[in-house]
C-alpha cells in the first residue's frame, strides 16, 4: 500500500488573558494550537486470487483530521479535542483482505470520530 500525507498546522500565538488570573497558566499567556491533517491513501490494483485472474481496482479514499488545544482554565494544563472523517467523500471500493485466503470485503463508509484529552 503506497501512502500520501500532509498536516498542515496552525498557530495562534500570545492571546491576552488580562481578565484571567496569570497564577493559572504557568507562563501568563495562553497558546492556542490547531492542526489540520489531511490524508490521501492511494492503493493500487491488486489481485485476490492465486492466479492472479480477479483483479481488484485501484482506489483513492480521503480523511481529514482536525485537532485544537487549549489550557484547562482552573490546572493549566492542556486539553485537546480531536475530530476525524475516515472515507470523507464516501468512496466505493473493494478491498482485498491479505492473509484471508483470498477475498475482497466492500471497503469502510464514511465514518466520524472525536476524542478529548485531559491531563492532571
Amino acid at each position: 500500500m503506497r501512502r500520501l500525507a500532509a498536516v498542515i498546522t496552525i498557530r495562534r500565538e500570545a492571546v491576552d488573558l488580562a481578565r484571567i488570573d496569570p497564577g493559572i497558566l504557568a507562563s501568563g499567556e495562553d497558546r492556542l494550537e490547531s492542526t489540520v491533517s489531511p490524508l490521501a491513501v492511494f492503493v493500487g490494483d491488486s489481485y485476490y486470487d492465486p492466479q492472479n485472474t480477479q483483479r481488484v481496482p485501484a482506489y483513492v479514499r480521503a480523511d481529514l483530521g482536525a485537532s485544537y488545544t487549549f489550557a484547562n482554565m482552573w490546572s493549566g494544563k492542556p486539553i485537546v479535542i480531536r475530530g476525524r472523517i475516515v472515507n470523507l467523500f464516501g468512496a466505493n471500493y473493494l478491498t482485498n483482505v491479505p492473509g484471508a485466503g483470498g477475498g475482497i470485503s466492500i471497503g469502510a463508509p464514511r465514518a466520524y470520530m472525536v476524542s478529548t484529552t485531559f491531563n492532571f
